[in-house]
């Protein structure tokens, strides 16, 4: 019994701990948006105070009516004081005309104001959401790209669009569609519950002269016993609401990284022929999610179910209440209060109902602003370090001093948490001289590629150092370390734009001219002038409408644009065809003239001519030397030399398709 005492109440604590979280981040970026936020509320509350005037007017009408009826058929009373009597003023009119005139008026000034109240509400909610979702969104995209590759790589690019989109407008929608209900509903209810108490109060006032009836406070008690009740059926319909909302907002994200992969992947789809096995796939997660929005909306039908019945219930006690006190005691209490507080009774359940319908979507709120949350919480492993200065111009000296690197393992089981993966790099040492060019080869795994992203720090290392110019390059910002380097990779990353956008990315501010050349000395100029539009030609996404190798001279050309004194090429040539790699190499030798370049690549026409050639084998230096000298030293780099000589022997020495005919018919 106590640990489930205890289990409710950690369950309770972390549920304030997680709203509270939930209201600091819509104030954290509702800053620029307080103003119209603060205007919405005062509408709100002037349209929840004309909502509840509405039916105290009529209760005067339909008061005044049955004592003016009972005046006419000879019966005494006095009529209530007339709505200019209340203010203190008689211009001796008729009063049944004032009082009709004046009530008519009344009734639609106050709707009019309420109305107007309801109009202003959405416009200052719909521009201070758009404001939220705008900053968000911002934040966001601008923190994405400040988190490590460690992140990215285990992450699911679908599940995160879903999280800058889908959940970003779940939390504008919310501010924009249903806020105003939201609110409107809660400061409604209050005042008439204010309201009920101070009618009571007026009806028992002339107990003083003998006359009042306590009982009247049975109606306003009756109302807020209600509230403790909502309350237990709200909290249990809520959180299962809750719950279905999140699933259905995780569900949503494997979806969209479903449908991202493969549309990605659509070339293997097609020709593997598993369209059919994709699509069964597709089919349980959306299944999954048509669940999940399936069962919220059973929640949400069940609970306005309830609801309605429970209002149902109430307002026949009120009506029941309300006439056996007129029948106990017709002075204290006439037809008109009756009629007032079982309308108010009637209105609590509208907004309840109004916020029975906000309840799926306060669901999915809550459910996207945690995703959108748990985003936020996302530290950089790699970041500016407290005092890091600009970076200065670098002349290009590159040095590995003992650098340990471990890639972190993947998943979050504890097993693997306590599992120590082997180093990618152990103990790495070497240097590289400005100017000079260094090739680094090795198997597969061996941790070439992690070299190369240790220098612009897309990771750091465990222990050692990386040194620019003699400098932990830990001690520059990011921003201006990176700005003085370039790098060429293996698949080449083209944004959908034009082509003089894609070049120009390497630096925005280059001129035509600086841009056309750079072109030329990638030997791209010739093929992207034969387009109709030229430079001005639009890529599709990725620039799927060029061929590998001319998306490959493009970052080739946005590399020299760039013109920066540390060059990073990471296998640039693999996968090209000849004429491709052909041209692709006399670009990329050009580009390589006066600058420290770190070469990751199986190429021996490229890496052959490098100052120096480092052989990497299980994350640790194997052999270094030239060309000539590693291949008199024999070992993994002669090995690997002679694979791809006699491999390229034996393409030059294959025999036409024609020939291996002939030849096959004079054996036959």
């Amino acid at each position: 019994m106590g640990k489930s005492s205890d289990d409710k109440k950690a369950s309770a604590t972390a549920n304030r701990v997680n709203f509270s979280r939930l209201v600091g981040i819509i104030a954290r970026f509702s800053r620029n948006s307080r103003r119209l936020l603060i205007l919405s509320v005062i509408t709100l509350i002037l349209e929840a105070l004309t909502a509840l005037l509405i039916p105290l007017v009529i209760g005067y009408s339909i008061t005044y009516l049955t004592l003016r009826i009972n005046q006419i058929l000879g019966n005494s009373g006095a009529l209530p004081r007339s709505p200019l009597g209340l203010l203190g003023l008689d211009f001796g009119f008729n009063t049944d005309v004032e009082t009709l005139v004046l009530v008519a008026l009344g009734i639609v000034v106050l709707t009019m104001v309420n109305s107007l109240c309801d109009s202003l509400t959405e416009i200052y909610l719909a521009q201070g959401g758009r404001g939220v979702g705008y900053n968000m969104r911002v934040f966001l995209y601008g923190h994405l790209q400040k988190l490590s590759l460690t992140f990215h790589n285990q992450s699911r690019t679908g599940d995160i669009l879903t999280r800058v989109t889908s959940d970003v407008a779940a939390v504008e929608n919310f501010i924009i569609s249903n806020l105003s209900d939201f609110l409107g509903s809660v400061l409604f209810l209050v005042f008439v519950l204010i309201g009920m108490f101070w009618s009571a109060w007026n009806i028992w006032k002339p107990a003083q002269g003998g006359e009042g009836d306590a009982a009247v406070f049975i109606i306003p008690l009756m109302a807020v016993s209600i509230i403790p009740l909502m309350a237990v059926i709200s909290n249990y319909y809520t959180s299962r609401i809750k719950a279905a909302s999140k699933r259905l907002r995780s569900t949503e994200g494997e979806l969209a990284s479903a449908a991202q992969e493969m549309l990605a992947s659509i070339r293997v789809v097609q020709t593997y022929g598993q369209g059919g096995y994709e699509q069964s796939l597709f089919s349980d997660q959306s299944r999954k999610a048509m669940n999940a929005a399936l069962d919220a909306a059973a929640y949400q039908a069940r609970f306005s179910w309830v609801v309605s019945v429970l209002g149902a219930i109430a307002t026949a006690a009120v009506i029941c209440v309300g006439a056996w006190l007129i029948f106990r005691n017709p002075v204290s209490m006439g037809i008109g209060a009756l009629v007032v507080f079982t309308k108010w009774i009637d209105d609590m359940f509208k907004p309840t109902k109004k916020l029975i319908s906000e309840w799926n979507a306060f669901g999915k709120l809550y459910a996207s602003l945690e995703r959108v949350g748990d985003l936020m919480d996302m530290k950089p492993d790699v970041r500016d370090e407290p005092g890091a200065i600009p970076a200065p111009a670098f002349h290009g000296r590159v040095e590995f001093r003992n650098v340990v690197f471990s890639y972190p393992a993947i998943g979050s089981s504890k097993k693997k948490a306590d599992a120590k993966p082997r180093p990618t790099l152990n103990g790495l040492s070497f240097d590289i001289q400005p100017g000079q060019v260094v090739a680094v080869v090795g198997h597969t795994g061996a941790g070439k590629s992690t070299i190369a992203q240790l220098i612009p720090r897309l990771y750091d290392p465990d222990a050692g150092q990386v040194l620019i110019d003699g400098h932990d390059i830990r001690k520059f910002t990011l921003e201006s370390l990176r700005a003085e380097m370039s790098m060429v990779l293996q698949e080449s990353i083209l944004f959908t734009g034009s082509i003089v956008e894609n070049i120009a990315y390497g630096r925005p501010d280059a001129s035509g001219a600086e841009i056309i050349e750079a072109a030329r000395d990638a030997n791209a100029d010739e093929f992207i002038s034969k387009f109709p539009d030229g430079y001005y030609t639009i890529l599709g996404e990725r620039g799927s409408n060029l061929s590998g190798g001319q998306r490959q001279r493009i970052a080739i050309a946005r590399a020299f644009i760039r013109n920066t004194p540390i060059l990073i090429l990471d296998e640039p040539s693999t996968g090209l065809d000849a004429e491709s790699t052909d041209l692709v190499l006399q670009a990329l030798r050009k580009l390589m003239k006066g600058k420290t370049t770190i070469i990751i690549s199986h190429e021996l026409s490229l890496i052959r001519d490098a100052d120096k050639i480092i052989v990497i084998k299980e994350g640790q230096i194997e052999q270094m030397g030239t060309h000539n000298e590693l291949i008199r030293a024999g070992g993994v780099y002669a090995n690997l030399y002679a694979m791809q000589s006699g491999q390229r022997e034996m393409m030059g020495s294959a025999l036409p398709v024609e020939e291996v005919s002939n030849t096959q018919d004079e054996k036959g």
